[in-house]
């Protein structure tokens, strides 16, 4: 009785996965990230268009604090998806 079945334990970890999902969008929203995507072996966050330099400088300090994080574009930083947690 106190077994939990394979189906059952695969839905809890996709409850858990969809509110990680949801508190790291929160987090990175309060960032300026509009998008995260995973293109290849990185992760690209989108910044929302006219982002001003210190919102980006506060996430870079925020997330980027071992400085491997690429900056693409004003708008655009990619990472490797091994470094990102």
């Amino acid at each position: 009785m106190g077994q939990k079945n394979e189906g059952e334990t695969k839905k809890d970890t996709n409850i858990s996965n969809l509110f990680l999902l949801l508190r790291t969008r929160i987090i990175l929203s309060e960032y300026g990230v509009t998008k995260l995507s995973k293109v290849g072996m990185n992760y690209v966050f989108e910044l929302r268009e006219g982002i001003d330099v210190r919102e980006v400088r506060n996430f870079l300090e925020r997330f980027d604090t071992r400085k491997i994080y690429t900056l693409l574009s004003t708008t655009k930083i990619r990472v490797e998806t091994r470094y990102y947690r």
